[in-house]
């Protein structure tokens, strides 16, 4: 499904801690990166050697490693080390952990807040009563 827009929370923009590190030019290939992320089959990835989304995103290779050295953007253009694991939590209560991107073979960059709001999008969407298996449509 082709997704016209995404989510965007100024709060957490401002409140991200590896992002409040970056510069404004840093800040401007990260949302350049983003809306390559977003188009993207598998939302929130890219499975695209660095060079190439230096190329997609027209900037200097130093504004993406800086990013990547950030802690910004994640993933790597050899493998992933380790899984991207999240804890669903409802209230002040911890739920079974989930892991959402396994180790595996690169190149794979993501954005863990876009992967994530995937999940819980793809989650939440399944248990409404106009799911894919009922057939009916929204009044």
């Amino acid at each position: 499904m082709k997704r016209p827009s995404f989510q965007f929370y100024p709060g957490d923009w401002t409140g991200n801690s590896n992002l409040r590190r970056c510069t404004h030019a840093e800040k401007g290939v990260w949302l350049e990166v983003m809306c390559l992320m977003h188009d993207q089959a598998e939302y929130g990835v890219l499975r695209w050697p660095l060079k190439e989304i230096v190329e997609a995103v027209k900037c200097k290779p130093a504004d993406i490693r800086a990013l990547v050295s950030k802690g910004v953007l994640k993933g790597s253009d050899d493998s992933l080390p380790e899984p991207f694991i999240y804890t669903p939590r409802s209230g002040r209560k911890d739920g079974e952990p989930v892991t959402l991107l396994d180790i595996q073979p690169g190149p794979i960059w993501y954005s863990s807040r876009m992967v994530k709001d995937e999940y819980v999008r793809t989650i939440r969407g399944g248990d409404t009563r106009f799911g894919e298996e009922s057939g009916e449509s929204p009044k």
